[in-house]
C-alpha cells in the first residue's frame, strides 16, 4: 500500500533529520572520537535538540555504529558487485571511481576511522571485524585471484596499501592541504588521486611477483 502524500512528506523529513544528525556525528567522531563526543554538541551541529536525537538514534553508541554503517556499507557493496563483474579490468576504474566518490561525499568517515585506529579505542577490534574485514576480504580475494602462491604473504600488504591511497586520501587531506600549500580536498586532487588509485590497482596482483 502506498503511503498518504502527508505520510511521505514526514518520512522525507525524518530522513533528512536522521542525515543531518548521521552527518553532524561524524564530524564530531572525527574530532574527538567516541568518548570525547558530546551528544548535547552533536545535536546542536544537527539542528535538533536531545530529545529528537534519542528518538532516531536511542544512544550515542547506537549513532556511531549509524556512521559506520552509513559509511562502510555501501563500500561493501560496490566491492560484492565488483566480485560479480564478468571483466573485473574494465569494471575497475569506475568502482575505484565510485568508492572515492563516496568518500568525498562523507571525509570525515575515513578520518574518525583513523581516529579510532591511532586511539585504540573500546570498539576498534568491532570496526576491524563488522566493518573492515568485509571489505579488505573482498580486496585481498581480487588480489589473489591474479597471484600465483608464492605472491601470498603480500597480498594483505598489498589489500591494505588500497585503504591506506583511499582512506588515508581523505583522512589526512587538511594535513596535506597545509604542507603542500595545496586544496587535498578539491576536485582536480581528488580526480588525480583517483587516476592514482585506478593505475596502481591494476598493478596491485602483479606487483607481489616482483617482491618476492
Amino acid at each position: 500500500m502506498s503511503l498518504s502524500p502527508a505520510a511521505e512528506a514526514r518520512t522525507a523529513r525524518g530522513e533528512e533529520t536522521a542525515g543531518r544528525i548521521l552527518d553532524a556525528a561524524a564530524n564530531a567522531f572525527a574530532r574527538h572520537g567516541l568518548a570525547g563526543a558530546r551528544v548535547r554538541e552533536i545535536a546542536a551541529l544537527a539542528g535538533v535538540n536531545v530529545a529528537t536525537l534519542y528518538i532516531y538514534f536511542p544512544s550515542k553508541q547506537h549513532l556511531y555504529e549509524a556512521v559506520l554503517e552509513r559509511g562502510l556499507r555501501p563500500l561493501i557493496d560496490l566491492m560484492a558487485r565488483f566480485a560479480h563483474e564478468p571483466d573485473k579490468h574494465a569494471a575497475a576504474a569506475p568502482t575505484i571511481d565510485a568508492v572515492m566518490r563516496h568518500l568525498a561525499a562523507h571525509p570525515a568517515l575515513p578520518r574518525l576511522v583513523y581516529q579510532e585506529a591511532v586511539c585504540g579505542g573500546e570498539l576498534l577490534t568491532r570496526v576491524a571485524h563488522r566493518w573492515f574485514r568485509p571489505l579488505e576480504d573482498m580486496v585481498e580475494a581480487e588480489l589473489r585471484a591474479g597471484a600465483r602462491p608464492s605472491d601470498e604473504a603480500f597480498v594483505p600488504v598489498l589489500a591494505a596499501i588500497f585503504l591506506h591511497l583511499t582512506f588515508g586520501h581523505f583522512a589526512l587531506a587538511p594535513l596535506l592541504s597545509r604542507v603542500f600549500d595545496a586544496d587535498f580536498e578539491s576536485r582536480a586532487v581528488l580526480d588525480r588521486q583517483t587516476q592514482l588509485v585506478a593505475t596502481l590497482a591494476r598493478q596491485l596482483a602483479t606487483t607481489a611477483a616482483a617482491l618476492r
